[in-house]
């Protein structure tokens, strides 16, 4: 399910609710890219339950929007369900779980977006749809240089909210 609706998309793009020209599948495929593309940067956009396979333990490393954890189970099917501290920089520990290959069960999302990633996925929006304008009268070099799916503004907007990574 998208956090941004195509009225809010349109409204962002400049066009008029009655347009007829434009077609809501596209739109709705450049609203889901967008927000994936945003999403792979800041972590999941909506507040969602979301499952992960990962080795760790006691300490995990989960998206920092991590809100709650539900479960772990191991390779032998044991589960832990109580006990999980969370950390900073979505670090959970939890003294019950020994070291191996566990899935987790976790919450993790926004309850409600910050209005730059908002922003953010609505820039990435209207770069996208770009090229579904066609051409102008005149040229305009306005454009990234080629290979640069990001636009500056959006990565500037999103800085603040990115996991962590490794350079």
């Amino acid at each position: 399910m998208s956090v941004i609706l195509q009225d809010e998309a349109m409204a962002h793009l400049r066009m008029s609710a009655n347009t007829t020209n434009v077609d809501p599948t596209v739109l709705q495929g450049l609203i889901d890219t967008a927000e994936s593309m945003v999403s792979q940067r800041v972590g999941p956009l909506a507040s969602a339950s979301q499952s992960t396979i990962t080795f760790g333990g006691p300490s995990f490393v989960l998206p920092t929007t991590t809100t709650a954890i539900t479960s772990a189970t191991d390779l032998d099917g044991n589960a832990v369900t109580s006990g999980f501290k969370l950390g900073v920089g979505g670090v959970v520990t939890n003294s019950s779980c020994a070291l191996g290959t566990w899935t987790l069960v976790y919450t993790a999302g926004w309850a409600e977006m910050p209005a730059p990633i908002r922003t953010a996925v609505l820039e990435l929006v209207s770069h996208l749809w770009r090229p579904q304008r066609g051409t102008s009268a005149r040229p305009v070099d306005d454009s990234p240089a080629p290979g640069y799916l990001i636009p500056n503004r959006v990565r500037e907007l999103l800085d603040p909210y990115a996991l962590p990574g490794f350079a």
